[in-house]
């Protein structure tokens, strides 16, 4: 789907709020009062909605008037992520910082399973993609393959790392030529990262 503009935002979230009180959607006039722009403003902006897939036309006569034959597409109800805290893609650093966000994504993004986010610091995988204050999805699980990102503990730290084995000895391995790797001899998988969330 493509982005959304802040006026259409506002204009579908007036749309979802009028439609689940009234049973309805508002009309042209209604919107343009609700964002103080002219109704010729409040069009445009619902047509981009539509143009994106986000309303549909309702099958209805033609007497009722354009806005009351929108009906929003129907949505899969979100996933609530918790995000438990800021991880360190960068040198080892106290584990978690606790936090009480939570982003929502499509449940079909998501694989089975436990999962949480956590937002990353440091520049340790910017050759993976991933970068400073991006949240990585992770599932909850135990073991990993070798070339698997990961979140793994090492003592009371915890860091996102390649796992990568050599010589029969595995070690969490940065894609920054920056750092270097750490034996993972002690490392505790905590989860392995199947996702990204970045705040444009």
């Amino acid at each position: 789907m493509d982005t959304l503009t802040t006026k259409q935002r506002k204009v579908l979230k007036f749309i979802e709020t009028k439609s689940e009180a009234d049973g309805a959607p508002p009309t042209y006039r209604e919107i343009a009062d609700h964002l103080g722009v002219s109704v010729g403003s409040a069009q445009t902006h619902v047509e981009g909605l539509r143009r994106k897939g986000l309303l549909l036309n309702r099958p209805t006569g033609a007497a009722r008037p354009l806005a009351r034959r929108l009906i929003l597409r129907t949505r899969s109800p979100g996933r609530r992520i918790p995000i438990l805290g800021r991880v360190p893609a960068g040198p080892l650093a106290q584990a978690f910082e606790l936090s009480e966000d939570s982003i929502t994504l499509d449940p079909a993004c998501l694989p089975s399973g436990q999962v949480f986010g956590l937002q990353v610091r440091g520049d340790s995988m910017i050759e993976a993609g991933i970068l400073e204050n991006d949240i990585v999805i992770v599932r909850v699980q135990a073991a990993a393959d070798p070339g698997d990102i990961v979140v793994a503990r090492i003592g009371d730290d915890a860091t996102v790392k390649r796992l990568v084995k050599s010589r029969d000895r595995y070690h969490l391995k940065p894609e920054n030529p920056s750092y270097d790797p750490i034996p993972a001899d002690d490392a505790e998988i905590l989860g392995k990262v199947v996702g990204l969330f970045r705040k444009l």
